[in-house]
């Protein structure tokens, strides 16, 4: 499958979000025929979509499941501006850095800097931050608010406010945030906001608000056992961190 049908038929998933496509429908858009639609699928397959195919209906883009990555965060995003534009990396040392760097470059506000692992992520007075590749959510988002420079705190709890939001409605399970900027399931952390500013003087250039939030692990270090938790150890099962994500932004 050539790039382009690819994209061209991620496209008309996002348009029909939980919904069937006829077969007649991507033959027409993709300009294939219909034998050769299976192989589309089956592309999409191999990279991780869960495609369902029913008879007289069509096909239908499932759950996420364990897909982590640009397209799929992007297909089926509701937001008005807020990730619209998105950099996503394999690994990087920290998405706050990266975020900085795009403002620094003309980034539009709700640019969204999202990784899959970063190696140097920190938190609230520049403590580390411990990452984990495929089981976590490493995510900063690029704002700029038209706000007295004393009223950015408030955003830090807006943001933990929409994290434990998302927690509840996605897992069931109860979130409460500890001030000024931590998520915790019982006595235990699940998730650090980290709110940066440039500005200068009383001119606010961008606020960058960083969510790391421990999703899918299963253990942590002796060390960190009675201090951090992860959805999945509260559940007990493994969530998708792409709908999590949508829902956060």
């Amino acid at each position: 499958m050539t790039n382009q049908n690819r994209d061209k038929l991620l496209a008309l998933f996002s348009k029909h979000v939980d919904q069937f496509v006829s077969g007649q429908e991507i033959a027409e858009q993709l300009g294939i025929s219909r034998a050769a639609i299976w192989k589309h699928m089956e592309n999409l397959r191999k990279e991780g979509f869960q495609i369902e195919a029913v008879r007289n209906k069509g096909y239908r883009l499932a759950k996420f499941g364990t897909l982590f990555s640009k397209d799929s965060l992007l297909l089926g995003l509701e937001t008005e501006f807020t990730g619209r534009t998105l950099y996503f990396y394999e690994e990087v040392a920290s998405t706050q850095l990266i975020a900085h760097e795009k403002v620094n470059c003309g980034a539009p506000e709700g640019t969204a800097i999202v990784a899959d692992f970063q190696n140097a992520g920190k938190g609230r007075l520049r403590r580390d931050w411990l990452s984990s590749r495929g089981e976590g959510i490493f995510t900063s988002i690029i704002l700029k608010p038209d706000i007295p420079i004393t009223e950015v705190p408030q955003l830090t709890f807006i943001a933990s406010l929409a994290v434990a939001e998302t927690v509840q409605k996605l897992t069931g399970l109860e979130a409460r945030i500890k001030w000024p900027n931590d998520i915790y399931i019982g006595k235990r952390k699940i998730c650090g906001v980290l709110t940066e500013m440039q500005a200068e003087a009383e001119t606010i250039h961008a606020v960058i608000i960083g969510i790391g939030m421990n999703v899918n692990q299963a253990s942590f270090p002796d060390e960190l056992k009675q201090k951090a938790t992860s959805l999945r150890m509260e559940a007990g099962k493994v969530f998708s961190r792409t709908e999590i994500v949508q829902e956060i932004f």
